[in-house]
């Protein structure tokens, strides 16, 4: 299937859909959890509107497919494809999702705590909580970044342990049970961080590495940021918050942001604006997370039985 710049003036783009000469035609798309549908590809396929369009109401935009005849259509299997070799490993910096095909982020960190034996992913609350319930499986990378005929099993990772979403934390933690040879030390930058966490502070240059804007670098401008995040079906304060000039975009949220110098942890990243220019990027404090006594226990699903840690202590970054 491609698009291609349309020869009729009323189009300006056509989709082409290829068949064999036998008219076998071969038509599938997946829906938001990652499940294969087989369905017919319609004659017009209609554009969403963006929000700042100059379209007038009640007009839509639309694409026009048609089926066109191809003297070959064949399907290599990934193993016989030498020109293909899709990367599957498990590292910070990289994407994760907890299975819906379209939705995930950044796993920013992999780490070793005292007194839990599976190394633990860090992401966001928001990234891979979203209505899943402690123990529901996570992938990496996520769903969405694999070859359709890659089965599941294959990129998952472990499960979903911990989550926190208050007004200071949107994080959560997932063990690697599965897969776990495919997991690389360090960032996808080549970075490698200390195990023990910096202090931020203001004007203090930090990097951060995503998986949708990979690395790029600023200076603090604020530890303590007041700010009301935006999620898909509600809003949330949250406090207490790193503020630096906007240097991440939808996708990054996850990433660990960390001192240029020392390389040492300071944040978690969860959210920015969407201006285009300016704005700003928000952190949580990741001295909020680790190596900090939490007000209550917290509980860690295990399916052996919970466990109870009143701190993550870190014992070792990957």
């Amino acid at each position: 299937m491609s698009v291609v710049k349309s020869k009729n003036p009323l189009y300006n783009f056509e989709i082409e859909f290829g068949c064999s000469e036998n008219n076998t035609c071969h038509n599938i798309s997946y829906d938001r959890d990652g499940k294969e549908v087989k369905k017919k590809l319609p004659k017009f396929i209609e554009l969403k509107q963006d929000k700042d369009s100059n379209q007038k109401k009640g007009h839509k935009r639309l694409i026009r497919s048609r089926t066109i005849k191809t003297s070959k259509v064949s399907f290599i299997p990934e193993s016989e494809d030498q020109n293909f070799a899709p990367d599957y490993s498990v590292q910070a910096g990289k994407s994760v999702s907890n299975g819906i095909l379209t939705k995930g982020g950044t796993l920013g960190i992999i780490v070793e705590i005292n007194g839990v034996k599976e190394l633990l992913g860090l992401t966001n609350h928001h990234v891979i909580q979203n209505d899943k319930e402690r123990g529901d499986d996570i992938y990496n990378p996520r769903l969405f970044d694999v070859p359709g005929t890659v089965s599941r099993s294959k990129v998952l990772s472990g499960y979903l342990t911990w989550d926190r979403f208050d007004t200071h934390i949107d994080a959560a933690l997932y063990a690697f049970t599965s897969n776990s040879e495919r997991i690389a030390s360090g960032l996808s930058n080549g970075d490698h961080l200390s195990s023990s966490l910096g202090s931020a502070s203001i004007g203090l240059k930090v990097k951060k590495c995503g998986m949708k804007t990979a690395t790029t670098t600023k200076r603090i401008k604020s530890t303590n940021a007041t700010v009301k995040v935006h999620f898909d079906d509600d809003s949330k304060i949250f406090k207490k918050q790193l503020q630096i000039p906007k240097f991440s975009d939808s996708g990054d949220s996850g990433s660990i942001i960390y001192s240029v110098d020392k390389k040492e942890m300071v944040g978690l990243l969860f959210a920015d604006n969407k201006k285009l220019s300016g704005g700003h990027t928000y952190a949580n404090n990741i001295n909020l997370i680790f190596n900090h006594e939490f007000d209550v226990e917290q509980e860690l699903y295990h399916p052996n039985g919970n466990e109870r840690k009143k701190i993550f202590q870190i014992k070792k970054v990957i």
